[in-house]
Formats: structure tokens, sequence, C-alpha cells
């Protein structure tokens, strides 16, 4: 009785629902960050600690229902494979006459010749259709079982069997997968967790079309292990870097807000002409290149603004407004301090000290870029690909393979040979009709 009832469609449909339900959740809900733990001094319910909101895919209740599911597939698949087993293997060779004329596709003939002439030349038209023919009888009867297709009884069974092989999976992936971001500049080295590996960034490359859009971003990167490059990768879209079980795939970009490039021009106001177009970073000195100049760049706002009590402070991290402090200094004295704007660069509030006077125009802002990559490791995914090409090679068998039989009863009767045959099959029965027909007329013409 229980095990009827756990290979039962009824239990399996609840437990449906209930990953349905919990699969919708997961998606739903924030998962948790790696490491994060419940508030200390918290004392969590039985619900909460059965259901873990921030990650529904690895709580009990979600493997326990994935247990009972395969549970039930187990059961279900075991207790129809055995007969199903006999039945290709050992099938009937029993037939009645009656039985047979009460099927839809069935005939009854008669010929002239002998018993074993009208099942050999029956056999051999069987044999031409591709169906296996089996023979038993005694004197007088004889029972002919051509049977085709046989590999679909047991589509239902690889359908079970691929689903099984999912859920391994996804139990693999859930409980041992891996999946971290790194994030990298130009000349920098991070650890991928858990690979034995570092990468270095060596160049990212982002691609534009003609009207500016991006075309792709790609990261050319060396792989080193113990401190030793042991290989050079481009990673791009759709083309990840795999070492060892892990995949690197390239994620995103970013800029990197922290250290901007301002492009400045300076200009001497003197009668020299002197002007130099130079790269500066944020506190970083840039030297003019002669006369012991050097510029700063003080201070650096991306979105400028000045407030109430006539603070200078920047709105937000987007570059709306930028603007940029820069002192100029000559054998360490301060001969020039003030605001240059990227979007005005003809104003600027400037304080000149000593004989010189020098004017800084705002030219250009760029950032370095941050790659962003994304390693993972899902020991599942071969499970996982390999059950759904089994789901898929089950239904194929379960709904274009269908099994064919056919039953010849040939008998002896008043000195002439009697011919009673059917034909069974659950599905596709138009074309088990046709090919039936087909083989009937063939035996018509034997007479």
């Amino acid at each position: 009785m229980i095990v009827r009832f756990l290979g039962s469609l009824k239990p399996a449909i609840f437990i449906l629902i209930g990953l349905l339900i919990l699969s919708v959740l997961g998606t739903l809900l924030p998962r948790s960050a790696p490491g994060e733990t419940a508030a200390p001094g918290s004392r969590p319910s039985v619900l909460l600690a059965v259901l873990k909101p921030g990650d529904i895919y690895r709580s009990p209740l979600f493997l326990g229902l994935l247990f009972l599911f395969s549970l039930n597939i187990t059961v279900c698949t075991l207790t129809r494979l055995g007969p199903k087993i006999r039945r290709a293997t050992r099938p009937s060779l029993e037939a009645d006459a009656d039985a047979l004329l009460a099927s839809p596709d069935s005939a009854k003939l008669r010929f002239a010749s002998g018993l074993r002439e009208a099942a050999a030349a029956v056999g051999r038209t069987l044999r031409r259709r591709g169906f296996r023919v089996r023979e038993s009888g005694a004197s007088g009867r004889l029972v002919l079982l051509g049977r085709k297709r046989t590999a679909g009884l047991f589509g239902p069974d690889v359908v079970h069997l691929g689903l099984l092989v999912v859920v391994a999976g996804g139990i693999a992936s859930g409980l041992a997968g891996f999946r971290t971001t790194i994030a990298l500049e130009e000349g920098r080295t991070e650890t991928v967790p858990r690979a034995g590996i570092n990468l270095r960034l060596d160049k990212f490359e982002v691609e534009t079309y003609a009207d500016g859009s991006v075309k792709d971003w790609k990261s050319r990167l060396t792989v080193l292990e113990n401190g030793r490059p042991i290989g050079h990768e481009t990673v791009e879209v759709n083309h990840p870097l795999s070492h060892k079980g892990f995949l690197i795939y390239q994620s995103g970009w970013a800029p990197v807000r922290e250290r901007p490039r301002l492009g400045l021009s300076v200009s001497g106001y003197g009668g020299d002409g002197f002007r130099r177009d130079i790269t500066a970073r944020p506190g970083e000195p840039a030297p003019l290149g002669e006369r012991g100049l050097s510029l700063t760049v003080v201070r650096f706002l991306p979105d400028f603004v000045m407030n109430e009590r006539r603070e200078a402070l920047s709105r937000s991290d987007e570059p709306l407004n930028p603007a940029a402090m820069v002192e100029i200094t000559k054998d360490g004295e301060t001969v020039h301090r003030g605001w240059t704007f990227g979007r005005y660069p003809d104003y600027g509030g400037t304080h000149s000290r000593g004989d010189a006077d020098y004017g800084v125009a705002f030219v250009s802002l760029d950032y370095d870029l941050l790659s962003i990559l994304e390693a993972a490791r899902d020991p599942g995914a071969s499970f996982i690909w390999a059950g759904c090409g089994l789901v898929m090679a089950g239904l194929f068998l379960a709904f274009y393979w269908p099994p064919r039989e056919i039953r010849v009863l040939i008998e002896t009767a008043s000195g002439r040979t009697v011919l009673t045959a059917a034909a069974s099959g659950r599905k596709s029965r138009e074309a088990l009709s046709a090919e039936f027909k087909s083989l009937a007329g063939e035996w018509k013409g034997m007479k």
C-alpha cells in the first residue's frame, strides 16, 4: 500500500506544486550574501530555519521536496519496469482466432499452400518491413509474432531517469557549486577563490561601432599558478576561460571613479607663450617640463555645485559638471591656485602669487576601466545536460517511436490453410492501420 502510494501520480502533483511555489519564492526573494549570518542574539522561528528565505534552493524544505520527488519517480519506474522488461523479452506467443478478429485491424484469409509454406511467406513479408518475428506452435497450428520499435515501451522510464539525473545535478550544483565576482584593473592581480590560480589583467578593451554604441569588450589575462605564468587568455562575452572545472566569464566593466585622468592645458600669460598639455590625477604632482613648475589636482568634483554656505561639493558620482581645484608650484612655492571647469573652460576663480601668471583649461576627463569577471564552478552542470538529453530521448521514444505488434495465427481446417491476423499498438493508429492493410494485401496475393 505504501509503495503504491509513493509511486502514484497524486503525491507527485502535490510535490511539484510545492517545488514550483518555492522556486517562485527563490526567484523573487533576495538571496543572502556569502557568509551572511543572523543578527547576534536573534532567534529565528522554526519556519524560517526550515525555509531559509535568503537561500531557498538550499533550504531543508526544498531539498526535502526534491528527495520526495526523486523517491516518487524511482518507485513509479521500478514498479512498472519489471512487467515492461518481461513483455519486451518474453512476449506471449498465444493467439485465439476470435480475439484477433475482435481487433479493429484484423484479417482472415485462406490459402491453398501448406501450413509451413504460408508461415514462411508471412514471416518474409514481416521482416521486410522491419518486424522481428518469433514463431511458436505445434502440428496443425502456428503463431507468428512480429514486433518493432520495442524500445518505445521504455520512453517514460527514460524520461524518469533523465529527471532523476537532472535533480541529482541540481542538488550537486546547489550544495557544491561556487560563484564569485572579480574586479580587475589593468596591471593588477587577483586570486580566484578555490581555483588555486591568480589572474592578472594585461589589457582591457572596449570595441564600439561607428555611432559610439558598444560592440564588444574583452580582457587579456595572464593566468598564474604559484606565482608563475601558465598561460595567456582573452576572455570576452560568450567566450569564457576554462581552467580545472572553473569558468571565468566576462561579466561587464565599470569606470574607476576614485582615480580619474584629467586632461589639462596650462598656459603662461607672459611674453614667452608658455603652454603645456598634460594628464594629471588627483593628489599626484605632474611636472610641467621646465622652470621647476609642477601642477597638482588638489581636489576633483565630478558634479560640482555650491551649497547655501558657498561650499563646493559634488551632487553625484556622475561626471555631469566636472571641476578641479588645481595648484601650480614653482620651486615649492604656490604661484597659481583655482578651479577649472569641464563644461565652462573659460570660467575659473584663480589666485596667482608672484610675478608669474598662469591659466588652466579643463580639456578632457577619462577613467580607467575596471574589468568585471565572474568565476563559477558548477559540478552538476554535466549531470543536468546529460539528464536533459535523456529526457529528450525518452520523449522521442514515447511519442515518435511507438511499439507495434502483428500477431498471426495459421491453422489447418478442412484441408486448407487459414490465416487470422491482427495488429496492435497504442499510438499512431492510422499509420498502423495503413501498414496492416498493406500487409494483408500482400498476403492476399499469395493465394
